[in-house]
């Protein structure tokens, strides 16, 4: 299964690509013509090394590249944590929603601390896929990470000490920082 998934990744790499770059512009003017104002706006269409090691740790979950719903990701880092609710507002009602595969990582338990973030998996929604510009991208889907800025440092430096450090980060420290 991992070898046909990652041969139709290689397959379908281009039109992959233009659907985050027609993403990213789509979600940029939406952000202006609502008012809205965020710090950043980043996407990455994942690369087949990181796509392999994910099928390999999601140990045969995936029988197909279109279970797959973040190999087309988009991050939208707000100012205010407030903000991340109203981009959520505008995606809801400009795309549609895969709420299977979405989750809320903002929700914690009150004795928990750590990476927050909310995670819309999305596809284009019918009306935009009869317009002529988009209507090779009808099946894809992308997930978008919408986050406060400092949900976003508190995740780079989870992620990058935590996650990709191959020593782990020592208990007292971790309560520190949270």
């Amino acid at each position: 299964m991992k070898e046909k998934i990652l041969r139709d990744f290689k397959e379908r790499k281009g039109i992959l690509d233009s659907y985050l770059e027609r993403i990213v512009s789509l979600i940029d003017i939406l952000i202006k013509q609502n008012n809205l104002k965020v710090h950043q706006i980043i996407g990455r269409t994942k690369d087949l090394e990181n796509l392999s090691k994910k099928i390999d740790r999601k140990q045969d979950k995936y029988s197909s590249i279109d279970e797959i719903t973040d190999i087309v990701g988009v991050r939208i880092i707000t100012y205010l944590e407030s903000d991340v609710n109203n981009l959520y507002d505008l995606i809801t009602k400009e795309f549609t929603i895969d709420t299977q595969n979405s989750i809320d990582k903002r929700i914690l338990a009150d004795n928990q601390f750590g990476y927050r973030s909310l995670h819309v998996v999305v596809s284009l929604n019918s009306e935009r896929c009869k317009l002529t510009e988009y209507k090779k991208f009808e099946n894809l889907k992308c997930e978008i990470q919408i986050r406060s800025i400092l949900q976003h440092a508190w995740a780079e430096i989870e992620h990058d000490l935590g996650y990709k450090s191959k020593s782990s980060i020592p208990q007292q420290y971790k309560r520190n920082f949270n």
